[in-house]
């Protein structure tokens, strides 16, 4: 059934011209058709919700909802971009503990005529310390072992260093700066999750090329980074051991611990002790 409107109903519609036609188009709603009517607040979070989850990587509508979830009930950083998630965290793991600093600044002999090289590395009882009294994995698992193993004065936890370099990037560029060394400690109590990341702990990373002029090598940075554990920094693995207690204290151990082994590939071997 057609729907007639007078000339002077059609004089007060609407015209629009568009660009390549002569003349005016008339856009005539019929009364059939609903009025386009105004969103409301629900229908704009939705639409706001939908672009989220299309200008964002993909997650789960699972996870996507508890990430909304999570911001409005505690809240973000202002900090979101990659750079500074790692920031925040830098800056909260960073805390002093009773065994010093988390961070160390250590000084590394040059030979003749180079200068004398500052490094920085982990303080190995305060990594202790934090691990242990944060949980997770790591924590499960030194307390498992030590319940099956405990360590004292006379019978220590054996400590085991590993360290390799590693070459991030196109380890055939001819100047590769992005060579480092890295080092990292566990124990062979542990040995049934050396498989696990949560099993070893790091303390150091040092570009290979800092170590160029450095008297002995990276053979130095062994001997500054193993000096940790026993009485560089006043504390001493071997003698007075390290108290390791959960937050909220119900439980508590001490630590004892001396040097056993070092794990290396037959490069590292070679730059180590040749």
């Amino acid at each position: 059934m057609g729907f007639q409107l007078s000339a002077f109903e059609l004089s007060a519609l609407p015209l629009f011209s568009l660009p390549g036609l002569s003349g005016t188009l008339a856009v005539v709603f019929s009364p059939r058709l609903p009025l386009p009517m105004s969103r409301t607040a629900a229908q704009k979070r939705g639409d706001n919700t939908l672009r989220l989850r299309r200008a964002l990587p993909h997650v789960s509508a699972n996870a996507l909802c508890g990430i909304i979830g999570y911001c409005q009930q505690h809240g973000v950083d202002e900090f979101t971009s990659r750079r500074g998630e790692l920031r925040i965290a830098r800056d909260r793991s960073l805390e002093t503990t009773p065994f010093g600093p988390m961070l160390l600044e250590k000084e590394l002999f040059g030979t003749v005529p180079h200068p004398n090289r500052k490094v920085t590395v982990v303080n190995p009882l305060a990594f202790l310390y934090c691990a242990f009294q944060r949980g997770g994995g790591f924590a499960a698992a030194l307390l498992a072992a030590h319940s099956e193993t405990p360590s004292s004065p006379e019978l220590k936890w054996r400590l085991v260093l590993y360290g390799d370099e590693v070459v991030p990037g196109n380890q055939l560029q001819p100047a590769n700066k992005r060579k480092v060394w890295v080092l990292y400690c566990s124990f062979l109590e542990l040995m049934a999750h050396f498989h696990q990341e949560d099993a070893w702990f790091p303390l150091a990373a040092v570009p290979s090329h800092c170590l160029k002029h450095i008297s002995a090598g990276v053979s130095q940075l062994y001997a500054v980074v193993l000096k940790q554990f026993f009485g560089d920094n006043v504390f001493d693995l071997s003698t007075g051991g390290i108290r390791l207690a959960t937050s909220d204290g119900s439980t508590a151990i001490r630590l004892f611990a001396e040097f056993a082994m070092m794990v290396q590939d037959g490069l590292a071997h070679k730059d180590v002790w040749l």
